[in-house]
């Protein structure tokens, strides 16, 4: 248990050693040392010391005020607190297993006259006005600046650090969901943390899909529509503690995907894998004629419908 408990601190003392200048993912990478901390059960005002004196020191380009810092703790308690020690799963509204078929009309059913406009009111990260950078925002929010990702093609494999291909200049067609090893390739083999699985519906209508995520309850971190047929939603499972394919396997294949999910028959199952690819925001798709469309954006998402 001791050998346990001092990994625990010293994921936590990496974090805080790692945290990036303001623009290249201070935000998520807070709420993960913060995360880290509670997992360590270190009291919440030392996490609260060591997050100021490490952003007073190394995060150039802004001042971190007191209350972003103590806003990433307190959630970060507050996950930990609901969360079972030994299954690291946390306890909210999720549908229970199994969930009846006719589960997803009803979801549709009461949300109402809801729109795609409806969802980007409720973003949390107010998205640009030039959606030419989104692909930017989208990258800068959800991973470090440190991160290795994939950005590519159908068929690519390479990944690149984050910071680096932002300032790249042009977003590629699909972007991985999870972060990779350095010097690692687009495989399950190779990702570093599992922190987003991705759902998507081919089945039903543009419409429909929209009022049914805006009553999912899930915590969902970003909405991205492909430019075609379906929205790529990234659903946030970091409280789940996952490190391993084995724990992949059996929280988010075996127990979401098979088990939570299937019943309602309008998810696409090809989408189960850690290496899965979502649609980039910002590219063109030359065969539609259409932007792949950032819709949501929400580094902190909880499992309240996105529209209540």
């Amino acid at each position: 248990m001791q050998t346990l408990y001092n990994e625990k601190i010293d994921r936590f003392g990496r974090a805080l050693n790692n945290l990036p200048s303001s623009g290249g993912g201070l935000h998520t990478a807070l709420l993960s040392a913060a995360n880290y901390g509670a997992i360590a059960e270190i009291p919440a005002s030392t996490i609260f010391r060591e997050l100021r004196e490490s952003t007073a020191n190394g995060c150039k380009g802004r001042i971190v005020p007191d209350k972003e810092i103590q806003s990433a703790i307190d959630k970060a308690m507050e996950d930990y607190q609901r969360t079972d020690r030994n299954f690291s799963y946390r306890r909210d509204t999720r549908p229970a297993a199994n969930v009846p078929e006719d589960y997803s009309e009803k979801l549709i059913s009461q949300a109402g006259d809801i729109s795609t406009i409806d969802l980007m009111e409720a973003s949390s990260v107010r998205l640009i006005d030039n959606p030419e950078n989104d692909w930017r925002l989208l990258i800068e929010t959800l991973f470090n600046e440190q991160d290795y990702i994939f950005a590519g093609g159908k068929f690519d494999t390479e990944t690149y650090q984050a910071g680096e291909y932002c300032r790249s200049g042009k977003p590629a067609e699909f972007l991985g969901l999870n972060p990779y090893q350095q010097g690692g390739s687009r495989r399950a083999a190779d990702i570093s943390e599992f922190r987003y699985c991705l759902l998507e519906s081919d089945s039903l209508a543009l419409k429909k899909q929209v009022k049914l995520i805006s009553q999912m309850p899930l915590p969902i971190a970003a909405i991205i529509f492909s430019g075609n047929k379906s929205f790529h939603c990234w659903i946030d499972i970091r409280s789940m503690n996952i490190t391993t394919i084995e724990g992949w396997n059996e929280r988010i294949k075996a127990q979401l995907y098979n088990s939570r999910l299937a019943g309602m028959n309008c998810f696409d199952t090809a989408t189960k894998a850690p290496s899965q690819m979502s649609r980039t925001p910002s590219h063109y798709r030359i065969e539609t004629g259409k932007y792949q469309q950032l819709i949501y954006l929400n580094p902190e998402p909880d499992s309240r419908p996105i529209v209540e």
